[in-house]
């Protein structure tokens, strides 16, 4: 499932992106193949997809908070479409969605799922 999702991702960032290989040398997104591509496994890669969501002007919230129940820190990602209408000399906004990420103990993962999930809603507009 992940690397569909990667390739999902990739397409999402455009063959214009540059990311870093394995040996740290930056090389255009469209010469990795899909076993390269590690959105689900670098932080590094997966925060160029934040930046690029959060380009958009869509507000990404990443929440972690200690748990005693579990002795970890919990993670919970959230994304907010927003609609913004210019009224006047000032603007006002109006929710379409926010995407919610259960919450868990992996914030790379978490981060990663509220992205693809976004990507599935970006897609569909």
């Amino acid at each position: 499932m992940n690397s569909q999702n990667n390739k999902l991702i990739a397409k999402f960032l455009g063959s214009k992106t540059y990311l870093k290989d394995a040996d740290g040398y930056l090389k255009p997104l469209s010469v990795f193949n899909q076993n390269d591509l590690v959105f689900d496994r670098d932080w590094n890669w997966l925060m160029q997809v934040v930046e690029k969501i959060e380009s958009l002007e869509i507000n990404i919230e990443i929440k972690s908070q200690w748990n005693v129940f579990v002795k970890a820190n919990v993670h919970q990602t959230t994304i907010k479409v927003f609609k913004y209408t210019k009224l006047y000399t000032a603007y006002s906004s109006e929710e379409v969605i926010t995407i919610y990420t259960e919450p868990n103990t992996n914030k790379l993962q978490n981060v990663y799922e509220a992205v693809v999930k976004f990507i599935e809603f970006y897609n569909k507009k």
